[in-house]
């Protein structure tokens, strides 16, 4: 579930990327897809890992990524808000700042556990993943809260490339080419 959630994830920057470059003709068609890929995100919320915890080491791990996954599952559903019924976009870009600090402390999380609950190549994929998605989290902080109109541009394409990074190491997940 973990791979299904990067994948997910990486089609709603996708998605938000096209709407940055101004690729969307109607906000309520992004709403709505946002609107599905943040219900999707929400419901691989359940089976991200095992329910049998073995030690403290593995339950910190399974409650921080659940933690991780609600957290831009929110995001999501505050992008689908706003494209659904013209929501404020300021309010999207300050919960990114709190997703960029979240993000980052992903970023070690994985390190901090035991090596014979996650593997060293697992670890990386997840803090690279969540590396990914902190400086992706900043851009659309600066973009939306801090009204800089002009990295608009520059917003779209550093998440349309973020995105299918994302997805890349999602699919490596998800097909198992990294061993868990």
């Amino acid at each position: 579930m973990v791979g299904l959630f990067l994948i997910l994830l990486a089609a709603l920057l996708f998605a938000q990327a096209w709407y940055f470059l101004g690729l969307y003709s109607d906000a309520r068609t992004f709403g709505l897809l946002t609107a599905a890929l943040a219900f999707g995100m929400a419901a691989t919320v359940g089976g991200t890992f095992d329910p049998v915890i073995l030690n403290e080491e593995a339950a910190l791990l399974i409650v921080g990524f659940r933690a991780f996954v609600i957290l831009w599952a929110v995001y999501g559903a505050a992008v689908a808000a706003h494209g659904l019924w013209g929501f404020e976009e300021r309010a999207i870009g300050f919960h990114a700042l709190f997703l960029w600090g979240i993000s980052m402390a992903f970023v070690a999380l994985p390190w901090f556990v035991d090596t014979d609950l996650i593997s060293g190549e697992a670890a990386a994929v997840l803090s690279g993943s969540a590396l990914v998605l902190s400086i992706l989290s900043a851009m659309v902080f600066f973009h939306l809260a801090i009204p800089f109109r002009e990295l608009r541009t520059v917003a779209g394409w550093v998440l349309l490339v973020g995105a299918v990074v994302v997805s890349i190491l999602g699919l490596a997940v998800f097909f198992d080419l990294v061993p868990a």
